[in-house]
């Protein structure tokens, strides 16, 4: 449902930047579900009785107890693993994308759910597993924890605010206000509005830049975010993900995860947080000309009312 302002006329600021939707209700009770290593690489799942988890507004039945075996680990780079449950009362396991670890960057969650054009998570998050590069048994030690009392997701969409670089603020195609970011002669970013994080946050669960390229071709990207709450530096808290290739096709919509640069900045009520998508048409690796972004999409878990 949408959500519920004061009974006044809303700037047009707030219109453009702050554009808010609850996706859904979620959470369970902490003695459910719980994911223990087993043996080798496979964990176990303890039941879910019924009516004590709900996920998206659905109340579940009885959920038994099952194991899930984690994919064969990559032989060079670590990943992150998510075990869930949906609302059909399927457990599964999303597998993450094994990458190199370093002081500053790593393995990032992979996405469970979605927020795109109004869709909603359908699965609740149980555990994550780390598999380590090379593994061939798991531990106790490398499953965290993900269950979560009762709260809501909430979703923010977020407009370009400003530039860098050699991008196009405003530029309309078709139907579709846009950002067009560099050439395929020259780099650019955009800046996203500041997105202060409010009361009651928990933690993100999905962030997704959208957009759309001008050509078919690969597109050069990488993403940098600075967080710091009132009366702390700006970039008291940062995060990145690094330069990556996406093979994109003409004028198709996609949706690019930037979620990796912000799990790692301890994000909490009250701070003021900036996020930059750079494309880098420099790069010989980048072989498109325009690539329009339309907007940020955060969908974040919140408890409380």
């Amino acid at each position: 449902m949408p959500a519920t302002f004061a009974a006044r006329i809303l700037s047009g600021w707030e219109i453009e930047h702050w554009l808010l939707s609850v996706q859904g209700i979620h959470g369970m009770r902490l003695t459910e579900g719980a994911v223990t290593f087993s043996a080798g690489m496979t964990v176990a799942i303890a039941a879910i009785t019924a009516q004590s988890c709900i996920v998206n507004n659905t109340l579940l039945g009885a959920v038994g107890s099952t194991t899930q075996v984690m994919a064969a680990a990559d032989a060079t780079n670590p990943r992150r693993d998510v075990v869930w449950v949906d609302t059909a009362g399927v457990i599964g396991t999303t597998t993450g994308t094994p990458a190199a670890e370093t002081a500053t960057a790593g393995p990032v969650l992979p996405d469970i759910g979605s927020v795109s054009g109004g869709s909603t998570v359908t699965r609740l998050a149980l555990a994550e597993v780390y598999v380590a590069a090379g593994a061939t048994v798991l531990s106790a030690s490398v499953i965290t924890d993900k269950r979560q009392l009762t709260g809501r997701s909430v979703a923010v969409d977020l407009m370009v605010h400003a530039i860098t670089g050699t991008a196009t603020l405003a530029t309309s195609q078709g139907d579709h206000g846009a950002a067009n970011i560099g050439t395929a002669a020259a780099d650019g970013g955009a800046v996203f509005s500041p997105w202060r994080v409010p009361v009651g946050f928990a933690r993100i669960t999905t962030a997704v830049v959208t957009g759309f390229p001008g050509q078919t071709g690969d597109l050069r990207h990488n993403t940098a975010t600075d967080s710091g709450a009132t009366g702390e530096a700006r970039t008291l808290n940062s995060d990145s993900i690094a330069t990556a290739t996406l093979a994109v096709v003409a004028n198709q919509v996609i949706d690019i995860s930037v979620a990796g640069a912000l799990d790692g900045i301890a994000i909490a009520a009250g701070d003021e947080v900036g996020l930059v998508f750079n494309r880098l048409g420099t790069d010989a690796l980048d072989t498109i000309t325009d690539f329009y972004v339309t907007g940020l999409h955060i969908l974040y878990w919140m408890t409380g009312n």
